[in-house]
């Protein structure tokens, strides 16, 4: 019996995930994605040839996480278990989606083969009432469809490397050139000049066209399709005295850094706007919770207690004195980002829309400000990210940076450090007792580096 070839396999937990899958399935085949669902019981508790043949079938595998939705998983015969299990071991594209806001992270529990699955995978979020079309809008452009990637490779010889999560077949000029596997290299040699690619999904229903050139002789090409393995590599977990946190990978780019002149929003310190490149690095999805603070310190100051709150009332000092704590008990060199690393980030790094606030030109659909946060800090992550998957960088809490607070100049630099020395220190995105205007990715705020407020937190770097 021949099977049908999917998009996209949906699983669920069916206690709390089935309606949810109910919304999301018809959006996405609005869309014009296939979508596999199986709302029929599976029988004799076996894991079901229709089933590995649906998940076989689709490039991309959701995992709907709804509350407990993982709470069976501790089960070997556990169907959400199994088929988590089967899509990793197939090289599937797995898209955690978060659509409860009950679930806020991987319970203690949950056996550490699937945490270090789920854990490889960046979370997206969709919200299933009033922003249920931009969420759906979202998750399809930037996780599902696929895109191309040039970058250039130093080696010898003059050729592309095509990398892809799903199989495709490769045209060059539109001819054919070969298939490249799932997760596999394909090396094609090229000379110098401009060529047209176009990859294509085994059943042909799908393709990515773009034109490139190759420019130098002595130059090797990696041509990437998104979604692809870079998905995984962008978010690390890492985990202190029981509570993890995420760090999401933000590529290296040029930007425009501080407001335009035009900007009758901003502020003086804004401007002059200048062109800043940065470096790779990572930055935290959420801004730092009062949970992470207390299994590093022990203690809690925040005004508004809460686990999944940010952490507010710490100093500059304060979060040093924490990331060196933080240090001895990881390996790592965790520290405060620069304020041009939180700018870019904010902004969504190579990926940005050129939104007002990190995420959107909606202020409500990102952030907590004063019009709606009832004068309190919120959990984090009950906004909607920005476009590299970062929560809360406009309002909740301001988020101290590593730099000195000093004037911009118009020069060109280079991953800037900020002023050598200062009597203030730099913090960013407004929080949730301040006007829209607050929230906005080019404000700044300085702050003596003793100083503790609650609406000041901070985030990590890497």
């Amino acid at each position: 019996m021949k099977y049908k070839i999917y998009d996209v396999f949906i699983s669920y937990r069916r206690k709390g995930g089935k309606n949810y899958a109910r919304i999301i399935k018809p959006e996405l085949e609005k869309r014009q994605l296939s979508v596999f669902l199986d709302f029929d019981e599976l029988k004799d508790c076996k894991f079901d040839k229709r089933i590995m043949d649906a998940i076989d079938s689709s490039p991309v595998f959701l995992i709907i996480l709804s509350e407990g939705a993982l709470d069976r998983c501790v089960d070997d015969d556990d169907w959400v278990r199994k088929e988590i299990v089967y899509a990793h071991e197939r090289g599937k594209h797995i898209i955690p989606v978060v659509v409860d806001k009950t679930f806020d992270k991987i319970p203690s529990d949950v056996p550490q083969e699937i945490k270090e699955i789920l854990g490889q995978h960046q979370f997206s979020n969709i919200d299933t009432d009033a922003l249920l079309q931009p969420s759906i809008d979202m998750l399809v452009e930037d996780w599902i469809k696929p895109h191309i990637k040039v970058e250039n490779v130093e080696e010898n010889s003059p050729c592309l490397k095509v990398d892809s999560d799903m199989s495709c077949m490769v045209y060059i000029d539109d001819e054919f050139c070969g298939q490249a596997e799932a997760n596999t290299l394909k090396k094609i040699p090229l000379l110098q000049g401009e060529y047209k690619l176009k990859f294509v999904t085994p059943d042909g229903k799908d393709s990515v066209v773009g034109v490139f050139e190759m420019p130098e002789k002595d130059k090797i090409y990696k041509v990437e399709l998104l979604p692809i393995k870079q998905r995984r590599e962008k978010a690390e977990n890492f985990e202190v005295n029981g509570v993890s946190f995420k760090m999401i990978k933000v590529e290296g780019g040029t930007f425009l850094m501080g407001a335009p002149e035009s900007d009758t929003d901003a502020y003086e310190d804004e401007k002059p706007r200048h062109r800043v490149t940065l470096s790779d690095y990572y930055i935290g999805e959420t801004a730092v919770t009062q949970e992470l603070w207390e299994a590093v310190m022990g203690d809690n100051p925040s005004s508004f207690p809460g686990a999944d709150l940010p952490v507010e009332q710490v100093s500059w000092d304060e979060c040093n004195t924490f990331i060196t704590e933080l240090n001895a008990l990881t390996g790592k060199k965790f520290r405060l980002p620069t304020e041009a690393e939180w700018e870019f980030a904010a902004r969504g790094g190579n990926k940005s829309k050129g939104y007002k606030y990190s995420g959107s030109n909606n202020i409500d659909e990102v952030a907590w400000y004063n019009e709606n946060s009832d004068h309190t800090t919120h959990i984090v992550k009950t906004k909607q990210p920005n476009e590299l998957g970062l929560y809360d960088m406009s309002g909740n809490v301001f988020e101290w940076c590593q730099d000195w607070y000093d004037d911009y100049n118009r020069g060109s630099q280079t991953n800037p450090k900020g002023a050598s020395e200062g009597s203030f220190r730099v913090s960013r995105g407004g929080s949730w007792l301040d006007y829209a205007r607050y929230c906005r990715v080019s404000l700044r705020r300085s702050s003596a580096p003793d100083n503790r407020d609650n609406n000041l937190g901070f985030r990590l770097a890497l």
